[in-house]
């Protein structure tokens, strides 16, 4: 069985107030992705939040509060059951525009 290491990088600018959700493909049924490392930051007040559909519900997996950032180990195997997506969400609580960074690392087992 084979390893096929993936990586989001996510940073542009966010409305002030606004929010972006970046969707990942759909995870094959049976298919098992090892989330690794989740991380992100911002100058001022935002939220990022990594979350994965389970059984139809987003569930949020793990949330980051900045100002400033950091980068955490989720060490997390999830497997496809036909439904199975991840997505980052990036919010600017900030008063004005401003970059907001976020970043997943893992890898899927083929």
């Amino acid at each position: 069985m084979g390893r096929t290491r993936f990586d989001e990088y996510l940073s542009d600018s966010i409305a002030a107030g606004g929010q972006d959700v970046h969707t990942l493909p759909l995870v094959p049924t049976g298919q098992s992705w090892r989330l690794a490392k989740f991380g992100g930051g911002a100058v001022e007040k935002a939220a990022i939040a990594l979350q994965a559909n389970l059984g139809g519900t987003w569930t949020t997996v793990r949330l980051i509060v900045a100002p400033d950032g950091d980068e955490f180990q989720v060490d997390r195997d999830f497997t496809g059951d036909g439904t199975l997506r991840f997505r980052i969400v990036r919010q600017n609580k900030h008063t004005a525009p401003q970059d907001v960074v976020a970043w997943l690392e893992g890898y899927r087992r083929d």
